[in-house]
């Protein structure tokens, strides 16, 4: 019994780690087979087939085919049949994996050669090859592919294939059961006490009220109560509103109840991204310029030999050097030619800096090329 790990940094040779090891540490997480899609045995001309290129993995070692490889076929028998098969084998003494042709036996009912697996020699079965009597050339239907048979091949796939929640779930269920019967418990508890406390409270709220009215009952009389109703309403002066609005004779300022003074209904108010200062009444503050539209043509990049990048100054209205931090450059899109749109984004990319160094000019700058598309960018100027 002895325990085995890595991979540590090893000092005077004391961690060495050899090939076969690395093979099993690979193997613990891939499983042989084929790449999808690959290695598929295929007919060509005469007595051949074509293994085309792929790659495999067999006992953690790795296979790669870097072309189409040419297999003869030997020739067909006159009287009886035969069946051969195509490998992938992994040989440990011969330290590689190649592809072999086993050939069958002859027969009235032929099979196809069994394959090897021992602990130097492991075959992938990649194809079976079916060659009656009298066969002068191998076509694809004599040709069965067995890579998606598991039993003798397989796709390569993490050895790991999934999790088991089968045991975690139904805990989760239990608890959520006992949860769920707890909660409507406790629920229906104080539900009934809510109920109790509310019938008593309305009781008691409907005797106290029926003892007030009790007793303001008769206080007043007709004559009273209809004497006090008009000095209430001889008090309301419904004019005395309007003399609390602008122009008043007793106005009442903003200023008087902490608001803002009042603006224009297309105006903001005015700040700093920092601060916000008071208003004037009747002005507007512009929050966004009008966007502006401008190209960079290609004919238009230089080089910076300090540098290494392509800059390039076009003419932009209205740009301030002061505007930087509140510019927004953005690309124009083009929906009806969407190829078009693709160069331009293509060329768009390119840049990875816009700046308005001079007042009304808009600097680009490409780190690595100059864009070979002419595009055209917004410039949303916010002040």
């Amino acid at each position: 019994m002895a325990e085995s790990s890595g991979f540590f940094p090893s000092v005077s040779d004391d961690r060495s780690y050899t090939a076969a090891w690395l093979a099993k540490w690979v193997a613990s997480f891939l499983s042989n087979g084929t790449y999808d899609g690959e290695l598929a045995v295929m007919a060509v001309a005469n007595m051949q087939v074509k293994l085309p290129a792929g790659r495999a993995w067999i006992n953690g070692y790795y296979y790669r085919n870097d072309g189409d490889m040419t297999l003869p076929i030997a020739n067909a028998d006159g009287v009886l049949n035969r069946k051969d098969t195509i490998v992938l084998r992994w040989d440990v003494n011969e330290r590689s994996i190649t592809v072999q042709v086993l050939q069958g036996t002859l027969a009235s009912a032929a099979t196809a050669p069994a394959i090897v697996r021992t602990v130097e020699q492991y075959d992938l079965k990649l194809a079976e090859i079916s060659i009656p009597a009298g066969t002068t050339a191998i076509t694809q239907s004599l040709i069965t592919d067995t890579r998606l048979n598991t039993d003798v091949c397989g796709i390569v796939h993490a050895v790991v294939d999934h999790l088991d929640t089968a045991t975690f779930y139904a805990q989760v269920q239990n608890d959520l059961a006992n949860f769920k019967s707890g909660s409507e418990t406790d629920f229906n508890t104080w539900k009934s006490q809510f109920q109790s406390d509310l019938t008593s409270w309305k009781s008691t709220s409907e005797s106290n009220f029926n003892t007030w009215l009790s007793g303001i009952q008769g206080i007043l009389n007709e004559d009273e109560a209809g004497n006090l109703l008009n000095l209430i309403n001889g008090k309301a002066d419904k004019t005395h509103a309007s003399t609390h609005a602008t122009g008043g004779s007793d106005a009442i300022a903003p200023a008087d109840i902490g608001a803002q003074a009042a603006i224009t209904a297309s105006g903001i108010l005015k700040g700093t991204g920092s601060a916000v200062s008071a208003a004037t009444r009747g002005t507007d503050y512009s929050l966004i310029n009008s966007p502006v539209t401008v190209t960079f043509g290609t004919s238009g990049w230089a080089l910076n030999s300090t540098t290494g990048a392509y800059e390039q100054s076009v003419a932009c209205t209205g740009l301030l050097t002061t505007d930087d931090q509140r510019t927004r450059v953005e690309p124009v899109g083009n929906a009806s030619d969407p190829d078009a749109q693709a160069m331009t984004d293509e060329a768009y990319a390119c840049v990875d800096y816009f700046a308005c160094t001079t007042n009304g000019q808009l600097y680009a700058r490409s780190p690595d090329a100059a864009p070979t598309v002419a595009f055209q960018v917004r410039v949303i100027i916010e002040r």
